[in-house]
């Protein structure tokens, strides 16, 4: 399916797709699947979401092609519809309501663009990254930031996972600890690891669905040749810790943090992205009955991550897929810090002024506000549908952030093993502390199971 550009008049500059050949080609293909262009076939909903969960990929390929066919057909009618409204008799009218058509032409555009590369991709079985889909349309779209919403209303539209559609938000983030990937220890990675354990950079993360699936072993390691997944817990495993920074990953695992207390460690390198939560959502789902709990700094961006982790993105139908409503919160919290009431400020909390931490920026207030009314109707919620024990959770986390908005202060993971704040002590040298501190701390954290 092949679409080209032309200018329009009438239209600005917008380019306008010619559309007879597409039109005619897509028209025979979404009906040949049972589709028409006028009575209810055009219905997406039939194909039922959690189907997808465990769906087979020659029955999904059909399936989306149909799907992104129909699309286009939309695309097409609302595009020339929005030709003739954009005509010059009505362009001044159109021009004064609305702001003109050229904005609307330009969306409707770009979404038919990066569905022409998708149906590509589906067609031939291949997989791009968003980043992919961006350089293919480097001289046709704004930025990233166009392929990226483009996407994600597909998604939302057509009602398939990414990869359904060609396409995956690409690799960032790290996971290692006591578990394989296709047999191999993720704990003996790296150049010159010779199989020991030693190796404080992990795996990346995959970036398609196949190969973020997981299986927890019960037994032998052995048996991971057999297993449901690339990705195999290992039977000792005690925790699974999701991580914000990459250098507090980095930190716990060459400190072996996993050979303290087996655990699992994950981090996304800030934000999530969705093969992040895909795979948080699944180490969850092989071993519900391991904790998972999350290190994060003290400050709403960490809170954010954290409720990403958690809930997902608001509003986002893939939310049920890649969530963990079970995600606990380890730290950094209030109590976790040498926080204390100055006589000279009255009642506010302060550190000591050896730590290195920030005051709340306005975007910070603002941003723990909105968290806070997310968190509270979540409550609510959960307290109608008398969920007590989630709601009691949720209630602890509130007054997490009740604190963090008193204290109006940011604290950095990083300072909790900051040469700058910690004292020698024994086994420590001048220039800092001993290789071991860190994860120490953590690992106490986790065996008092001091989350919330």
């Amino acid at each position: 399916m092949s679409v080209s550009f032309a200018q329009t008049r009438g239209a600005g500059s917008t380019p306008a797709p010619n559309t007879s050949g597409v039109c005619r080609r897509a028209t025979t293909a979404a009906l040949a699947r049972g589709a028409s262009s006028d009575d209810g076939a055009l219905e997406l909903n039939h194909f039922v979401d959690s189907s997808l969960v465990d769906y087979r990929i020659s029955d999904i390929h059909d399936e989306a092609l149909r799907r992104m066919e129909i699309h286009l057909l939309r695309l097409l009618h609302r595009f020339n519809s929005t030709l003739t409204e954009a005509s010059p008799r009505s362009a001044r009218t159109k021009d004064a309501a609305t702001g003109g058509g050229c904005a609307q032409l330009r969306r409707l555009r770009d979404q038919m663009m990066v569905l022409q590369l998708l149906h590509k991709n589906v067609q031939e079985g291949s997989i791009s990254t968003q980043r992919d889909i961006y350089y293919h349309l480097v001289r046709c779209v704004r930025n990233q930031d166009v392929v990226n919403a483009v996407v994600q209303q597909l998604v939302e539209q057509l009602q398939l996972p990414r990869q359904a559609l060609g396409v995956v938000a690409g690799s960032r983030g790290c996971v290692g600890g006591t578990l394989t990937y296709r047999g191999v220890h993720l704990r003996a990675l790296g150049p010159g690891a010779g199989g020991h354990e030693g190796s404080a950079e992990g795996a990346p993360i995959p970036s398609t669905e196949e190969e973020v699936r997981v299986c927890a072993l019960e037994r032998a390691p052995s048996m991971a040749a057999a297993s449901g997944g690339p990705f195999c817990i290992l039977p000792q495993t005690r925790f699974i810790l999701v991580i914000e920074k990459h250098a507090v990953f980095y930190r716990l695992m060459a400190e072996r943090l996993y050979g303290r207390v087996p655990c699992v460690l994950v981090t996304s390198h800030g934000f999530p992205t969705h093969t992040a939560r895909l795979l948080l959502h699944n180490l969850h789902a092989a071993a519900p009955h391991l904790p998972v709990v999350g290190l994060v700094d003290y400050n709403p961006s960490g809170l954010a991550i954290l409720l990403q982790f958690k809930w997902g993105q608001t509003g986002m139908r893939e939310n049920t897929f890649t969530s963990v409503p079970a995600l606990r919160w380890l730290g950094v919290r209030a109590a976790q810090l040498p926080l204390h009431r100055r006589a000279e400020e009255g009642a506010a909390l302060a550190l000591p002024r050896g730590m290195p931490h920030k005051p709340f920026t306005e975007r910070d207030a603002a941003l723990l506000t909105t968290l806070a009314k997310r968190m509270e109707a979540t409550w609510q919620e959960q307290q109608h549908r008398t969920v007590h024990t989630a709601a009691e959770d949720l209630g602890k986390w509130l007054a997490e952030v009740t604190t963090m908005h008193q204290c109006k202060i940011k604290v950095e993971l990083e300072a909790l093993y900051s040469d700058t704040y910690q004292h020698p002590q024994k086994g420590e040298t001048a220039s800092g502390p001993s290789s071991s501190v860190f994860s120490a701390w953590v690992c106490q954290h986790l065996l008092r199971r001091d989350f919330i």
